[in-house]
């Protein structure tokens, strides 16, 4: 392990010596080669990290953990644009949290990530069954079982642990099992976050844009 964290650090050091000495206009492929040149340290480390993660079911007395991944995320991205996102109100989450545990079902449901005996995050996705009328769409995946990821989130402290790589892993594994061909979701595109992880970390694809406009 250590001579793979050696060479792929020297590899991106020679990378990025070049970057130096290169147009502004043509950096970001340094930089990409760079994150693929230290991809092997990621993929070295966090297996250290992974292996005293639990992946299970939500059950009673999960609720303030769960709240404090909602409230961390909601202050995540509050920070990054406060005119779309806002802090949920603390007040009584946890309560209503434990409310909805039970709402998890085997087509919709809720995967809860356990380190150092806390909920560090959680997943919540759907599966999604083929319509009658695919024939007539012009989309294919409408006549797909596809699994919708509703929600991802990790706590705080538990982030760059590799929380959202076990729970994204145990989602795909729940919905190849359910006969899925394709896993979609959606994430804000300004958050240096959540993008890399889903394209460079767990491989997803940008497949299209939504738009919004403030009347």
């Amino acid at each position: 392990m250590d001579q793979v964290i050696l060479e792929a650090c020297c590899h991106g050091t020679r990378i990025a010596e070049r970057g130096r000495r290169t147009k502004p206009a043509d950096r970001r492929v340094i930089v990409d080669e760079v994150c693929r040149a230290v991809a092997p340290l990621d993929r070295q480390v966090y297996p250290t990290t992974m292996l005293d993660i639990l992946i299970r079911a939500p059950r009673a007395g999960d609720g303030d953990g769960l709240a404090r991944c909602w409230l961390d995320a909601g202050a995540y991205y509050a920070a990054i644009n406060p005119a779309l996102f806002q802090v949920p109100q603390a007040d009584g989450l946890g309560q209503w949290f434990e409310e909805r545990l039970g709402a998890a079902s085997d087509n919709r449901p809720m995967l809860v990530a356990e380190k150092d005996g806390q909920v560090a995050g959680y997943v919540l996705a759907t599966i999604q069954h083929p319509s009658p009328a695919a024939p007539r769409n012009f989309l294919r995946k409408v006549g797909q079982v596809r699994a919708y990821v509703d929600i991802l989130v990790v706590q705080d402290a538990y982030r760059r642990h590799g929380i959202g790589t076990r729970l994204m892993e145990a989602v795909e594994e729940w919905a190849r099992d359910r006969g899925a061909s394709v896993v979609l979701l959606d994430t804000y595109i300004g958050s240096d976050l959540s993008v890399p992880f889903y394209e460079r970390r767990m491989g997803y694809n940008r497949r299209a844009l939504r738009f919004s406009k403030t009347l």
